[in-house]
């Protein structure tokens, strides 16, 4: 209760339930907290685990003997700890959760259950509000469930952490004063997640500036978006969701840095222009052939600027679709493309339509070939030093525009 501890300790199933009452048990000095399978944690009010200067947890469960992190109310593992049958019941928030912030060190979490956590007040706690939190640090987690947090179900700032089968459902009890508001939240970092359900959220997932692989995971019945990202954009492939309140992966921001390139490839989910989303100078946006990119909310709001390089990689019109968002589409539904000065574009195999004007050339060549213009309020406009570069255009076909280019006859 309450110490620091700085060697190795095991938690023994024939032991169990562990009970940490109203304090946090601090593991330093490149201490492990070792934990068999079938072993139940419990924490009451102001309790959690938390690790730091190299200290590391291994829980490593079973399928048939998971290692649960929970409420003192849960009786659902664990027994009636505090004997009072059905008079109390565990909900979120009930205690802190497990922190890990501890630079060179990696844990192990197999088969766990973190429930009812992510407690916390204006000081203690309040950067983690999560049933797990892990900064600066890695985690290899699979085959866990992270449920009924009142913010987060997981948290990661500046972690390369690796999550693979896990489950995250019925998290985000209270909103986020920071707007985040999602089951898992990854800011910075390389973290990896692949064949995980999300379920039920507020938001799925949200991601700021964080280069994450994000692959084959599914999104159903989350209240907003199915995964949300802002600023630097990481690899996002084979992700499928449906209920979802926006079945999107939402981009902000900048999404390509300097002298990076940044690849949108097929998933289910399209992704979902929010607001202005940026390339910067010296950058590459390639757009592979299956990427759906819809954009919202009329022409003022949703628009792809691009100020570096752009490449879309389609063979025929079907290839690479940028629409809307709606399901009964109309022209004006969004901004469209705008190529500025100083930017590069290959654009071949796409389909644009339902914008205000499709794609906008300010001082930038135009290089289009089999391209069809469907139902937008205009085509291609290009000013007078895009014009004035040589036109490379071929195959293009215009279909119940209202106008097709600006200047007319563009070529």
């Amino acid at each position: 209760k309450g110490q620091n501890v700085s060697s190795d300790i095991t938690l023994y199933a024939s032991s169990s339930p562990y009970l940490i009452n109203n304090s946090v048990q601090t593991f330093g000095a490149s201490s492990t907290l070792t934990i068999e399978p079938g072993v139940v944690i419990k924490f009451y009010n102001d309790a959690g685990l938390q690790f730091k200067n190299g200290a590391k947890i291994l829980a490593q469960g079973s399928s048939a003997k998971p290692i649960i992190f929970t409420s003192f109310y849960d009786d659902t593992y664990g027994g009636d700890t505090n004997s009072d049958a059905a008079s109390t019941v565990p909900s979120a928030g009930n205690w802190y959760g497990v922190r890990i912030n501890s630079p060179g060190a990696e844990s192990i979490i197999s088969n766990a259950v973190f429930r009812y956590g992510g407690k916390y007040y204006n000081g203690p706690w309040s950067d983690s509000r999560a049933n797990l939190y892990i900064a600066n640090s890695s985690a290899e987690i699979s085959d866990s469930v992270f449920e009924h947090s009142q913010v987060y179900g997981l948290k990661m700032v500046n972690s390369n952490s690796s999550i693979t089968d896990s489950i995250f459902r019925n998290n985000n009890n209270v909103s986020d004063t920071a707007g985040y508001d999602s089951s898992l939240l990854a800011m910075g970092g390389n973290p990896s997640l692949s064949k995980n359900s999300f379920v039920s959220n507020h938001k799925g997932a949200y991601f700021f500036n964080s280069l994450a692989a994000v692959d084959s995971n599914t999104f159903n019945s989350n209240a907003n978006e199915a995964i949300y990202s802002h600023g630097q954009l990481g690899y996002y492939s084979n992700n499928s969701g449906t209920g979802n309140g926006i079945n999107a992966i939402s981009l902000s921001g900048t999404i390509a840095q300097n002298g990076a390139t940044t690849t949108l490839v097929a998933n289910t989910l399209p992704y979902l222009l929010n607001g202005n989303v940026i390339t910067a100078a010296s950058s590459t946006l390639a757009v592979n052939p299956g990427a759906i990119i819809k954009g919202w909310n009329t022409v003022s709001t949703s628009y792809l600027n691009i100020y570096g390089n752009l490449i879309v990689s389609g063979a025929n019109f079907s290839d690479i679709i940028f629409g809307s968002m709606y399901n009964s589409p109309a022209k004006g539904n969004w901004g469209g493309i705008r190529l500025y000065s100083g930017s590069q574009s290959n654009i071949s195999g796409a389909t644009f339509e339902y914008a205000g004007t499709a794609i906008s050339y300010n001082g930038s060549p135009l290089n289009l070939s089999n391209i069809k213009f469907n139902e937008n309020n205009l085509g291609v406009s290009a000013d007078a030093a895009s014009a004035s570069y040589p036109i490379n255009v071929s195959d293009i076909t215009f279909t119940g525009n209202a106008a097709t280019t600006s200047p007319s006859e563009l070529w």
